[in-house]
C-alpha cells in the first residue's frame, strides 16, 4: 500500500495535493492504512484520513 491515491476525492488541505497511501507503524494504530500529506518532512503536514477502521480495543492495547 504505497504511492499516490489519484482516485480519491480528498486533497491535502495544507497543500492541495493528491494524498499519499501510507501505513501506520507505531502505537495502537500499527498496520492501519491511511491517506496523508504526500510531502516528506519537514514540509509534511499532519493531515490524515483513515482507510481502515480502528482496531478492537484488545489489539490497540497490545500495541501501546
Amino acid at each position: 500500500y504505497c504511492g499516490l491515491e489519484y482516485r480519491s476525492k480528498h486533497r491535502c488541505p495544507g497543500h492541495g495535493l493528491v494524498p499519499s497511501r501510507r501505513v501506520s507503524w507505531g502505537g495502537a494504530s500499527t498496520g492501519r492504512r491511511f491517506l496523508g500529506c504526500p510531502l516528506d518532512l519537514p514540509q509534511e503536514c499532519e493531515w490524515v484520513v483513515w482507510v481502515d477502521p480502528p482496531p478492537p480495543l484488545r489489539v490497540a492495547l497490545a500495541f501501546e
